[in-house]
């Protein structure tokens, strides 16, 4: 997506350009909808010395469900739908080293060449 033209929160659309290959289109969509945006989207801006001293001292409002209202089975690990079951690793294969790639960088590729068709994994 290229530029978001409109939002038309009574109606639930959006108006949006998006960039196609040699050329832009617009596009409408019911809103809710998913926007995957480029990068050309933004510009970021930088704040002023002022803003920035400001914003150091701002203290920003913690919501929890006292303030929300929402059902407590419906947030938190209650209310998740993944469930992780196990984390890791995987397990990788030993790999080994070459030749002497710094030393006699042919000899490594011939090398190397050597264990691929012995391999299988390619033919010369």
């Amino acid at each position: 997506m290229d530029q978001i033209l409109e939002v038309d929160i009574k109606e639930w659309i959006i108006k949006v350009r998006r960039k196609l290959e040699g050329r832009k289109e617009i596009v409408q969509a019911q809103l809710p909808a998913m926007l995957a945006l480029t990068r050309e989207i933004n510009q970021p801006r930088y704040p002023t010395v002022p803003k920035r001293l400001e914003a150091e001292e701002v203290q920003s409002p913690v919501w929890d469900n006292s303030e929300m209202k929402l059902l407590p089975d419906r947030i938190g690990m209650k209310g998740s739908p993944t469930n992780v079951k196990k984390i890791f690793s995987p397990e990788r294969a030993k790999g080994e080293i070459l030749g002497d790639g710094d030393g006699d960088p042919r000899g490594a590729v011939q090398l190397l060449i050597r264990k691929l068709v012995e391999k299988g994994l390619i033919s010369v």
